[in-house]
């Protein structure tokens, strides 16, 4: 997004005046809860990471909690770098819509298409071949001695005259006219804001577009009647792109509610690549190493013996078993802005880990006890810069055995750098 262009920057979990939304118009409101008390509305908080861009408004763009930006301080890299993590939702997230996130009206990978295309071949032109007088091509000896005059000379030599050589035409058509509009309005409406794609100047178009249905049924006739893989595909692109052109109203909304399961995803693949466990100082540190640990969400069954009494099902985020030296990784996606009180559900998970250990592994034949394995458990935290808190210790003489060793602590990690790292690989 072009940092000229008037925004406000605001960050998910933000608390914001009630006025907020008194200058914007349209559907905009959902992506804020209103806090009411007595009925009135007090203020506001920014449920949303993304960008609601407006014309002729201020555009609102909200980073993902603790990434440290304001309107003073964001750069284009911010920018691109929560661009680029929506653009990759469909890795990040399962789904294969061509709305890459739960809430985008534009449709973003049917503009990119055409723009790749542009990029690759041009502007969209069916070539048609001809043969003319002249030789300023190559020669076509077929044409030449098919229709030119053959004359003898008097030495007994066959002349032909004229010569025929080929010409490629090439004819721009309603595609071509298609593809130009969806360059331009998508650079207008969304590529201009982060520096994607280009306005081809000095192109009228008439009225052909006023009456988009007519030329998405033209271009579906065309589609039948085209071979080449990448023309079909930049035909349905251009067709995407029409319809929603068609129904557009005055927002585009490039945004999630859900960065919760953005942040689980990469924290895992950064789990996996960064991990490390310092054997002599007992500590868990982050850093690029060879030997890399696995990480996977585990879901785990707590059976009961009592029929009365219903089962239930644990999954661990992260979790990571190292059976040859009895040491068990356990780690928790937090995407919160701080933490405030024993989070009771990582609590929990302590003894649902105990119980998993007991059933899914063995010594010498025969299952774990609850203190065969060193436990560690940690919550990941998205922040500003990295720093450890201990959440929970309970690790004394004067606790219960069971609670000898639950230690929980809090990691929090720079989302900047961790977002740029994921975009990176």
């Amino acid at each position: 997004m072009d940092t000229n262009t008037d925004i406000i920057v605001v960050k998910e979990g933000e608390i914001l005046s009630k006025d907020f939304l008194r200058t914007y118009k349209g559907d905009i409101g959902k992506y804020f809860v209103k806090n009411y008390k007595d009925d009135t509305l007090v203020n506001l908080k920014v449920d949303f990471v993304g960008f609601l861009i407006q014309k002729n408004e201020y555009s609102i763009v909200s980073f993902p909690k603790n990434y440290y930006v304001s309107n003073d301080t964001v750069t284009k890299e911010d920018l691109n770098i929560l661009l680029k993590i929506l653009e990759n939702s469909n890795k990040l997230l399962s789904g294969s819509s061509d709305n890459l996130t739960e809430h985008t009206n534009f449709p973003y990978r049917a503009y990119k298409n055409v723009l790749l295309y542009y990029m690759n071949f041009g502007l969209y032109v069916e070539h048609e071949k001809k043969f003319n007088k002249n030789v300023n091509n190559k020669l076509n000896w077929q044409a030449t001695m098919k229709y030119s005059n053959k004359i003898i000379t008097k030495e007994a030599n066959l002349i032909f005259l004229p010569f025929y050589s080929d010409e490629n035409i090439k004819n721009l058509n309603l595609i071509t006219e298609s593809m130009i509009y969806v360059l331009n309005d998508g650079y207008l409406n969304f590529g201009k804001y982060f520096n994607q794609g280009e306005y081809l100047q000095n192109h009228n178009f008439g009225r052909i577009f006023g009456d988009i249905e007519r030329v998405i049924a033209e271009l579906n006739r065309l589609k039948f009647s085209t071979f080449k893989n990448s023309s079909r595909k930049l035909i349905d692109s251009l067709i995407l792109y029409l319809r929603w052109r068609g129904q557009k109203g005055n927002d585009i909304i490039f945004a999630t509610q859900n960065f919760n399961l953005y942040w689980e995803f990469i924290v895992e693949k950064y789990l996996n690549n960064f991990f490390v466990f310092d054997e002599f100082n007992k500590k868990i540190k982050f850093e690029e190493h060879e030997e890399r640990e696995s990480f996977n969400k585990i879901e785990h069954n707590i059976e009961v013996d009592n029929r009365q009494s219903r089962g239930f099902k644990v999954i661990f985020d992260h979790l990571c078993v190292d059976n040859e030296n009895k040491k068990a990784f356990l780690f928790d996606s937090k995407y919160y802005n701080r933490i405030t009180g024993l989070d009771y559900k990582q609590f929990s998970y302590y003894f649902s880990l105990l119980d998993y250990l007991y059933r899914e592994y063995e010594i010498d034949g025969s299952s774990v006890s609850y203190n065969e394995y060193d436990i560690y458990n940690g919550l990941i935290i998205p922040s500003e810069e990295y720093r450890e808190v201990i959440h929970l210790d309970t690790r004394n003489e004067r606790q219960h055995e069971f609670l000898r060793s639950a230690f929980i602590v809090e990691f929090y990690l720079p989302i900047k750098d961790i977002l740029k790292w994921y975009l990176g690989r």
